[in-house]
């Protein structure tokens, strides 16, 4: 199963994939039926909730930002909400993602976007000043 698949619908989707082609190729080798175990679905599920996965691709996709922790959160806390919205993960999943950036478990409050908007935009400001 690909690592990049964070949302269970995606997941499940391509469970089912994998286990149709499995049982076409025991048809058509005519090596009889193939049972799915009771265990396929839970770790089908712990793979579509996996937030250790998810973090670990979160933190490549916004990458180090140099050397600016101002940067690098604003975009961190975009890349989780915009991940929380996609995939509709769950409260659980959502608090683990947002301790990330220490937020509450419910995600970032107006202040905390202002906040961070603001240092992207002194750190943006330093940096356009210092190529001048």
């Amino acid at each position: 199963m690909s690592s990049k698949i964070h949302n269970s619908i995606e997941v499940y989707a391509d469970a089912a994939c994998l286990i149709a082609r499995d049982k076409l190729h025991a048809k058509i080798l005519d090596l009889g039926e193939i049972m799915v175990g009771a265990a396929t679905p839970k770790a089908i599920e712990r793979l579509a909730t996996d937030p250790d996965l998810i973090i670990e691709t979160l933190r490549r996709e916004v990458g180090g930002c140099g050397q600016y922790y101002e940067l690098w959160l604003p975009r961190m806390m975009r890349a989780i909400s915009s991940h929380i919205r996609k995939y509709s993960v769950d409260k659980a999943v959502a608090a683990v993602l947002w301790a990330i950036v220490d937020c509450a478990a419910d995600g970032p409050t107006d202040k905390d976007w202002n906040e961070a908007r603001e240092m992207e935009s002194e750190v943006w400001a330093e940096i356009r000043e210092a190529q001048e």
